[in-house]
């Protein structure tokens, strides 16, 4: 039975119902069904009329505790279900969301808590069994994960999202053989089926032969991931393709000269006849990457030589090792404040700011540690040659990373307690880029002991 069907259930009406309660029947069905429709605020207009008549209806916190968190209220949704189930315990999907809203807030142990006590009342609750994996990753139970995303698809086998968190988390392990067939899943997401091109080519997923055959290999996320796998450009050509590469507008200069596009193509532009189109996110799985046969050149990207000689004469003489610096990434738990990132500047390098957008009371912050701004950002990555000339790039998770470590540049990467999935788990290397350096933070939140070993690390002679 969905959500909604038990909320429906679980309010029967008395056979003669009065007045009073026929009130209360119409407003919650009617908060039902706005809900569904996406009508978020009006939903919640009627749920808190429900909850006015009767602060006691159960269904309609519930509900309303799963509207706080679709609008990103996390804290309020946890107080109205646990209200939901302080009048009516015995229901399973409420505990189930409470898991959602706990893990929201960084209450992942009682997330898991409010999962088990669903699968108590429930044990065929997909909801749980799914949130219960979601939870547990979260802690860094990877192998207790993995076996309740299996318990929540043995229920719901066809279930798109459980199949995408569980390759995530696959990979993540480096499972990329059972990974890379999972990400396909992302297609019949709401989220990620705009992405979806719906070209009269076929999709090639490896098997075809592809000589004398041009090929569309196409960008779908971010600009970190473009840059990450336009690297397989080279390994199609390899089978004798002709290779169109179509990326985002702002990578179309950078990425020109990829090793294997005969053509690069911003998104917008006209396309060229083709044979076969495949997603640059799918190729790793049309070459069965494993660990071991990840392509990793030191340097696939290369910046003009005379737009290097440019900037290097706008930063002038060089006075010491030359740093960039990113500090704030999508995603709060990715970032780190300025301040506490330039708890690293240390005497005889030369810091520079390669963050994209830089507020007033940051430049001041950056000026005071003499921390150089040169350019208000990357414009459209056509910067670039300022990253090629410094020696490190330290930085959090943003496509600055990908961008410098493709340039074959050292880089630093200050990463999360839970991490994407590229980056794997336990090293301090990447199989991705042989010049990056990993510094994982070894509890959740606890960037400082991160910035106090990049610190150290830098104190260290060179040699």
């Amino acid at each position: 039975m969905t959500l909604w069907a038990r909320a429906r259930a679980l309010f029967g009406r008395p056979e003669e119902p009065d007045e009073f309660a026929v009130q209360i029947d119409t407003a919650f069905r009617e908060a039902v069904a706005l809900h569904q429709q996406g009508r978020l605020q009006e939903a919640e207009q009627s749920y808190a009329k429900v909850i006015s008549l009767a602060p006691d209806h159960a269904p309609a916190l519930n509900l309303l505790g799963t509207l706080a968190y679709q609008v990103n209220e996390p804290a309020r949704s946890v107080e109205l279900i646990e209200k939901a189930i302080a009048f009516d315990a015995g229901q399973a999907g409420f505990h189930s969301n409470l898991a959602l809203a706990l893990n929201a807030v960084g209450r992942g142990r009682e997330a898991v808590d409010a999962c088990d006590r669903a699968i108590a009342l429930d044990d065929q609750c997909f909801e749980a069994w799914s949130n219960r994996g979601n939870s547990l990753w979260g802690l860094g139970r990877r192998d207790e994960a993995l076996a309740s995303y299996a318990q929540a698809l043995a229920i719901q086998p066809d279930h798109a999202q459980t199949h995408w968190n569980e390759g995530f988390l696959r990979m993540q392990l480096g499972l990329f053989e059972t990974g890379w067939p999972k990400q396909e899943w992302r297609w019949r997401l709401e989220h990620t089926r705009a992405d979806w091109r719906a070209f009269a080519a076929p999709l090639w997923l490896g098997k075809e032969d592809l000589k004398g055959k041009t090929i569309l290999l196409h960008a779908e996320q971010g600009l970190g991931d473009t840059i990450q796998f336009c690297r397989y450009a080279k390994l199609v050509a390899q089978r004798g393709a002709t290779v169109v590469l179509e990326v985002q507008k702002p990578l179309k200069a950078l990425l020109s000269g990829v090793e294997g596009a005969s053509r690069v193509i911003a998104r917008g532009e006209a396309l060229p006849a083709f044979d076969y189109h495949c997603p640059l996110l799918s190729l790793p799985l049309a070459f069965n990457t494993t660990l071991a046969t990840i392509p990793a050149d030191r340097a696939y990207l290369r910046c003009d030589p005379e737009e290097v000689a440019q900037w290097r004469e706008k930063l002038g003489p060089k006075t010491g090792p030359r740093v960039g610096l990113v500090w704030k990434a999508a995603g709060a738990n990715r970032s780190i404040a300025l301040p506490e990132m330039l708890q690293i500047v240390t005497p005889g390098i030369e810091f520079f700011s390669m963050q994209n957008e830089v507020s007033a009371d940051d430049q001041a912050i950056l000026d005071a540690h003499d921390v150089r701004q040169l350019t208000a950002g990357l414009r459209n990555f056509a910067d670039a040659p300022l990253v090629d000339l410094m020696d490190l790039v330290v930085t959090v998770d943003t496509s600055m990373a990908h961008l410098a470590a493709a340039l074959g540049k050292p880089v630093w990467l200050l990463q999360s307690f839970n991490p994407e999935w590229r980056w794997l788990l336990d090293r301090a290397d990447s199989p991705w880029y042989p010049t990056m350096r990993l510094f994982r933070q070894p509890v959740p939140d606890d960037w400082a002991s991160v910035l106090g070993r990049v610190r150290s690390k830098l104190l260290e002679p060179p040699g």
